[in-house]
């Protein structure tokens, strides 16, 4: 982290890598070490 205002570019380049491992969590499940697939499914909820 840094002190400062962040730019647009690394706001972007931070949200773009999130929603890529966000994309393949949810078509490719999440895999632990015995290789047992636990499929993902996401909702939202409002308070």
């Amino acid at each position: 982290m840094h002190i400062g205002k962040e730019s647009y570019n690394s706001l972007n380049y931070i949200y773009l890598k999130f929603a890529h491992k966000l994309l393949k969590l949810k078509d490719n499940g999440f895999v632990n070490k015995i290789e047992i697939i636990w499929l993902v499914k996401f909702f939202l909820t409002k308070d």
